[in-house]
């Protein structure tokens, strides 16, 4: 390119319309752009088409949904995936996109503006391939606040997008671009509420204007997601204070939003696998040099129990060195782990919501088993709230769907539920210590504590993740399991105590000291490990 010009990547939110931002840009003579998924399908070769299909292509090999609320099992930014992943999309980008510059629109002497409601997970890639090709760059999002989001979803996605997920689409998208525009010193935010200061704004911009400040709204009219709403209020709050704050604050500020986003999603299932292509760009593990034989680390998932959060991990440090699989239960199910983890000898760690102790014993195979327990209260509703939006016939989802929840725990305490909301934690462990098909008992589950090596809980997360990322490194030195789930600054969030309180306002002092009564063992084995981490960090 013989002139240098400047470009404007305007990042908006998903369904969101570009049509008075092109007026603007018309009116005061600037070239416009508006990536659309329409234009993919395209056979020609104009600007749009070309911009629209690369966006597409790099969505796709990342394995981001636009529309998707899940988060990926690995760190949420493209910057953050790996450094190699970064540089070969940014290069694959530069290529692609000198190549469509000879259908670029004519220099003005006004910015280039391209605009695209699915440039927000890729903007930091898009800004390093254009910067690369001896252009400015200046990324911009078109900040929202969540109530406006949710207006604009609702035009855009009839029925699709709900709560808690348009609230996740709107967190997904936002710190996504946050996080990549964190330290680039042209990246802005701003703030239009219509379309007329949509088209001020724009000529605003164009003219060189300082950016609409975001304006972070009053908290109470949010319909509330218990776990969606302080992480939206600190997200609003990072966006009104963004002008002001530097660029390693900013940093680490949308990194701690990033992660809880990931926390939230991992609890509530909200995860999507790893591409295989993505997979490939990741360093495998090689076990420790003292490890004589084979080790494996063997994951009893336990249903809202961080599960989804530890899987998350394990794909991350293992990648297609995983497994997992489901099984019809038996009394004795040590001979199908024993089977499964011999029928796959490459296999690292291995992962079954189904499987049951005790743990397998296998000659020449060190086994590290791995159990996560939680406040049977609050396990509770964490249940009832994912199985209330899972996309499933299940007789918990339908049941969820069609009952508050204090009749949700009215009809699970009922015998035929088992122990689905009663003792799910004692009747877990039980299994690991004594003959297989004795009854379960509290006693047997307190044994199961003191022989396993590991036992996690979720209101020690940290804690527990740290004791076990040492445990696994005498097996597999370079394991990392911080970079999915690491809170250190994380955003503020409801302590145990006030979500108690919270479910005995909704069960009401009757029915929640009777469901608390009914998990009398779950609440010792909690106390007990709870004491533990409290004691041990």
């Amino acid at each position: 390119m013989a002139d240098r010009r400047t470009i404007l990547l305007l990042a908006g939110l998903p369904g969101q319309d570009f049509s008075a931002i092109a007026e603007a840009c018309a009116a005061e003579g600037a070239a416009f752009v508006a990536l659309s998924r329409e234009a993919v399908d395209q056979e020609d070769k104009s600007f749009q088409a070309r911009l629209s299909r690369i966006n597409r292509r790099i969505l796709d090999l990342s394995g981001y949904g636009w529309a998707d609320v899940r988060m990926l099992r690995q760190d949420a930014s493209f910057q953050n995936i790996d450094s190699r992943f970064a540089q070969w999309a940014s290069m694959r980008m530069q290529d692609l996109i000198a190549k469509a510059w000879e259908a670029a629109p004519a220099d003005s002497g006004k910015p280039l503006v391209i605009a695209g409601d699915t440039l927000a997970p890729t903007i930091g890639i898009w800004a390093q391939a254009f910067t690369a090709l001896d252009v400015d760059v200046r990324p911009v999002l078109l900040a929202l606040t969540a109530d406006e989001a949710m207006a604009r979803f609702t035009e855009a996605f009839p029925g699709k997008i709900g709560i808690p997920g348009g609230p996740q689409l709107w967190l997904k998208h936002t710190l996504l671009a946050l996080s990549q525009m964190a330290e680039q010193d042209a990246g802005q935010l701003t703030h239009w509420t219509d379309d007329q200061a949509s088209r001020d704004g724009m000529a605003g911009l164009l003219k060189g204007e300082t950016p609409v400040a975001f304006k972070a709204p009053d908290r109470s009219g949010l319909a509330r997601n218990p776990d969606a709403f302080d992480l939206v209020s600190a997200t609003e709050e990072l966006l009104a204070q963004w002008p002001g704050v530097a660029g390693a604050e900013r940093k680490a500020r949308s990194g701690a939003l990033l992660d809880s986003l990931r926390t939230m999603a991992a609890l509530y299932g909200d995860m999507a696998d790893i591409p295989e292509k993505l997979a490939a760009f990741r360093v495998p593990l090689t076990p420790a040099p003292t490890v004589k034989g084979r080790a494996v680390i063997l994951h009893y998932h336990s249903f809202k129990n961080a599960g989804t959060s530890v899987d998350a991990m394990l794909k991350d440090n293992f990648g297609q060195l995983c497994d997992s699989r489901e099984f019809e239960r038996e009394e004795d199910m040590r001979p199908l782990a024993r089977d499964w983890i011999l029928s796959k000898p490459q296999k690292r760690a291995f992962s079954s919501h189904t499987l049951e102790g005790p743990v397998p014993d296998i000659p020449g195979v060190d086994i590290l088993p791995v159990i996560f327990l939680r406040h049977p209260i609050d396990r509770a509703r964490s249940a009832y709230l994912f199985e209330r939006r899972q996309a499933a016939d299940t007789k918990g989802a339908e049941l969820a769907k069609t009952h508050d929840f204090a009749s949700y725990i009215d009809i699970k305490m009922q015998e035929e539920y088992g122990w689905a909301v009663v003792n799910f934690n004692c009747v877990r462990l039980s299994m690991f210590s004594g003959a297989p098909g004795e009854e379960p008992s509290l006693e047997r589950a307190m044994e199961t504590l003191d022989r396993l090596p590991f036992v996690g809980l979720v209101e020690q997360f940290e804690a527990s993740i740290r004791r076990l990322e040492t445990l696994m490194r005498a097996y597999y030195p370079d394991v990392v399991l911080g970079s999915v789930l690491k809170n250190a600054t994380r955003a503020p969030e409801l302590s145990l105590e006030d979500r108690l309180q919270e479910i005995r306002a909704e069960l009401g002092d009757a029915r929640y000291d009777r469901l608390e009564a009914a998990n009398k063992n779950d609440l010792a084995l909690f106390e007990r490990v709870n004491a533990f981490y409290s004691q041990n960090t």
